[in-house]
């Protein structure tokens, strides 16, 4: 098992750095993080591997999500870019198998979740596990990604979503709740719950 962060973007908050020195020290398995090209250089030194994002800049799923991204903010747009670089990564030769952990720049963990192995293994092993946050919402903040098959389905689940409605279908699917990776992922979720938990 590994974790994997993203940081997508030039600016790098100090909290960032605070969450991959914590799953450093909390975490006894791999930990890679994702970041722009320019940025490498700032985590050299880190006991973690290391990417660009250009390695993945031409993965299929990456372009799946540049076809149809219609997200206004950068922000939303980056929220939404992570899930198809984790499956550009699930499908790459950095990722180990044994599944991925994949927690937001803004999450510490207490425990090494290394030790929740078999558990997420044995319950969710055709499954992600996400944190739902009330009807209209979920995250990826702490989420389990068994493996690419997983991860692909619900990302295709996604361009097919957005590819298929127009935005005033869209903002009724998710309940006028805002058109964001979060509402777009629930509405996914609610429509294909054997593929989350």
């Amino acid at each position: 098992m590994q974790i994997v962060l993203i940081h997508i973007g030039e600016f790098i908050p100090n909290h960032l750095y605070t969450c991959l020195k914590n799953t450093i020290q909390r975490f006894s398995g791999d930990v890679t993080i994702i970041v722009n090209d320019s940025q490498v250089q700032n985590f050299v030194g880190y006991k973690a591997e290391i990417i660009p994002i250009s390695f993945f800049e031409n993965h299929e799923s990456v372009e799946r999500f540049k076809s149809v991204n219609f997200l206004e903010s950068g922000f939303w747009t980056s929220a939404a870019m992570r899930l198809f670089l984790l499956e550009a990564f699930m499908d790459s030769n950095y990722n180990r198998g044994n599944g991925v952990i994949h927690i937001e720049n803004d999450i510490l963990i207490y425990e090494d979740p290394m030790s929740y192995l078999t558990i997420f293994q044995e319950l969710f092993s055709d499954k992600l596990a996400v944190n739902p946050i009330g009807e209209d919402y979920i995250t990826f903040a702490y989420s389990w990604i068994p493996n690419k098959k997983v991860i692909s389905e619900v990302n295709k689940r996604y361009v097919d979503l957005i590819r298929n409605n127009s935005i005033d279908q869209l903002n009724s699917l998710t309940n006028n709740a805002g058109l964001n990776e979060m509402t777009l992922m629930n509405v996914v979720m609610k429509s294909t719950p054997e593929l989350f938990d």
